[in-house]
């Protein structure tokens, strides 16, 4: 009897916005009403109730997910919602992030006000803490990494 053993050669990586699972996740949608967005970045209240910026320091709505129809729309894999677009937001749940140092599953992570990137650890100036939120996986260096994302 034959045993496949290569089933794992095939499997991709996560990618930045990706819903890490479906395990009822919270959604929400929102237009971009200044930028660009890119995956995986927190985003903030934009100007009006339904429109949403990257980053920020208050009102912090959740993570940007990846949306492939979003990157057909641009013809690229540009890795980002354009301006004046509606975009998918993960309020709760698990999703994939770029993650910008190290740290061990359930350290608690924060944003950075400037860009929405998202790091392990305590917020000091221009940092806002996710709290709540934490390392879901151990990351060893920089990279894609799994969190759990708080209703904020």
């Amino acid at each position: 009897m034959t045993v496949q053993t290569e089933y794992e050669r095939y499997i991709g990586t996560a990618y930045a916005g990706q819903l890490a699972d479906g395990f009822n996740p919270t959604l929400r949608k929102s237009l971009i009403s200044e930028g660009v967005v890119i995956y995986g970045r927190t985003v903030s209240q934009g100007t009006a109730d339904d429109q949403a910026v990257q980053g920020g320091a208050t009102n912090i709505l959740g993570v940007a997910l990846r949306d492939l129809n979003a990157e057909n729309f641009i013809g690229s894999i540009a890795k980002q919602y354009p301006d004046e677009k509606v975009m998918a937001v993960i309020e709760e749940g698990y999703v994939y992030v770029n993650i910008t140092n190290t740290g061990a599953k359930g350290a608690a992570i924060y944003s950075v006000d400037a860009d929405g990137t998202i790091a392990v650890g305590t917020a000091g100036a221009g940092q806002t803490q996710l709290t709540g939120s934490k390392l879901d996986e151990t990351v060893a260096s920089a990279g894609i990494a799994r969190i759990y994302l708080a209703k904020l």
